[in-house]
């Protein structure tokens, strides 16, 4: 009970804490943020086919995958099947990374695959890493991947049309097994993530043939992370295609884990704009501290700030889609995989998660200032006649944690100077006026347990004499032993013991335990 009750009391407190406190100024400053990272996204960014900073993004990708393949290459230790000579073109070190790290799930066409007539009918290479799930770049593609590797059946997993399938692949690579595979379950797991990590560097520039020199296609990468997940979206009429088949194309228009990382960098700059801002006003113009001035979600005005600039963000983001989308010669008409290839995915879902945050933030408040249904969730059903009662009980012992609380502020306001003295006078002040309080609800407390609490009497007159002494005595470590007698003598384990595992209790991340 005493820890739903600080529960309550500190949720308050952080309530206060979250004060909106924007000014004109600082709506000004965000949607700025997030008109100038739209303006980035839209003259640099782009869609796939037409991106300054995706081509930059490319040719920086492809300098990391010759870098990654010469490292492997130079830790590579098999007696046989390693190329005689370093890889050192594009091309070459793509072909190495395929053939060190082979799949059995790496097909190109449904004739690849021992399926049925009709089955992945749509598959081509300029889509198949994307209907392959264990080709994704996040937490999906890791699972299937081994999953598919180590299946007794030898299958591997695909989406087709909406629905997750599992087919043998007709032929598997020269090479039956990996290099890394693994003799039990936990070494089978680190192989299986190595395998799946080298094969997708392998494709995240295409394949080795596209690649080749006189080549002039970027090569159809790996997909970015989730966005597998689209093929699932079944519903809709986009030009005679679903939703889930129109996210295919604009995959194959070129919108691939290289590209993601491209659109990630206005939003980046958005964000990183949002917090320099809010910091340098912070410490300049309301004079705080520096860490006061640090932006953490525990500000609310500054989560409005980036809501704010996300949703700026997005609209220009749209807007700009929209533009390049719409044509209006014969008609109002709307080309939907031009609309989805110009949209940021990253800066969708950056707003997606700010807007949920917010909702679960605003929860937790709602839930915190209702004291009556929070005492009621601890203490489960409630007879009303019995409610006003447990209810003063509730008070009373939350009004001994509230007298430790102005203790401990006594304490750190004494490390201050003249501020300080001035602090001490009005909290001694205010904790002589608790104490009185304190002394009422002993009272009434000593009236509930006797009418209540007869077999644990005299439990309770020790814990209550040494909870009176602690406050006698200024000693909140016999105070709160006296407490934790009481707690103990009704069932409940004690979470600190003295007044330094609660000052650590309350200075860390861990939420009290009811």
């Amino acid at each position: 009970m005493a820890e739903s009750n600080t529960s309550i009391s500190n949720t308050t407190d952080l309530n206060k804490n979250k004060s909106f406190k924007l000014e004109k100024t600082d709506y000004l400053l965000s949607a700025s943020c997030g008109l100038i990272a739209g303006l980035v996204d839209a003259i640099f960014v782009g869609d796939p086919k037409n991106s300054f900073l995706g081509n930059e993004v490319d040719k920086q990708t492809d300098n990391f995958v010759i870098k990654a393949a010469q490292f492997f290459y130079d830790n590579d230790k098999r007696p046989v099947q390693k190329p005689k000579k370093k890889p050192t073109e594009l091309h070459k070190c793509i072909s190495y990374l395929e053939q060190a790290f082979p799949v059995k799930y790496d097909a190109r066409y449904a004739k690849d695959l021992n399926a049925a007539e009709g089955v992945l009918s749509d598959m081509t290479p300029s889509n198949h890493h994307l209907k392959s799930l264990s080709h994704s770049s996040d937490i999906i593609g890791l699972v299937f991947s081994i999953i598919d590797q180590y299946s007794t059946d030898g299958t591997a997993s695909f989406v087709d049309k909406g629905k997750v399938i599992h087919v043998v692949p007709n032929k598997v690579s020269k090479n039956k097994f990996p290099y890394f595979y693994g003799s039990d379950n936990m070494s089978k797991v680190y192989s299986g993530f190595i395998n799946w990590l080298g094969h997708l560097l392998s494709d995240v520039v295409g394949s080795s043939s596209t690649r080749e020199p006189g080549k002039t296609g970027r090569g159809m990468g790996i997909p970015m992370p989730f966005f597998e997940m689209f093929q699932f979206c079944q519903f809709g009429d986009l030009d005679g295609d679903t939703f889930g088949d129109t996210m295919v194309k604009v995959y194959e228009e070129g919108y691939d884990f290289r590209f993601g990382v491209a659109t990630a960098i206005p939003v980046v700059i958005e964000e990183l704009l949002i917090r320099c801002i809010w910091t340098i006003r912070q410490k300049f113009y309301y004079k705080k501290s520096w860490k006061e001035s640090l932006p953490t979600s525990k500000n609310a005005d500054f989560r409005m700030m980036l809501l704010l600039g996300s949703t700026t963000f997005s609209v220009v983001d749209g807007v700009d889609a929209l533009a390049h989308s719409i044509s209006f010669d014969k008609g109002v008409q709307l080309n939907w995989v031009g609309y989805f290839s110009r949209v940021n995915y990253v800066g969708v879902a950056r707003l997606s998660e700010l807007i949920l945050k917010e909702c679960v933030i605003r929860a937790k408040i709602a839930i915190g200032k209702n004291a009556d249904a929070y005492v009621e969730s601890v203490f489960g059903f409630i007879p009303e006649e019995k409610k006003e009662k447990y209810l003063l009980l509730a008070e009373s012992v939350k009004s001994y944690l509230d007298y430790a609380d102005y203790q401990k502020a006594i304490k750190e306001s004494l490390k201050e100077y003249d501020e300080a003295k001035k602090e001490r006078i009005r909290i001694e002040k205010e904790s002589a006026e608790n104490i009185q309080k304190i002394i009422e609800c002993r009272e009434k407390m000593m009236v509930l347990m006797e009418d209540y609490f007869a077999d644990y009497i005299v439990t309770f007159d020790v814990a209550v004499d040494m909870m009176d002494q602690g406050i006698v005595e200024n000693d909140s470590n016999k105070f709160i032993e006296g407490n934790n007698l009481i707690q103990e003598k009704l069932g409940k384990e004690a979470q600190f013991k003295n007044q330094d595992e609660f000052d650590s209790l309350m200075g860390s991340d861990d939420d009290f335990k009811f």
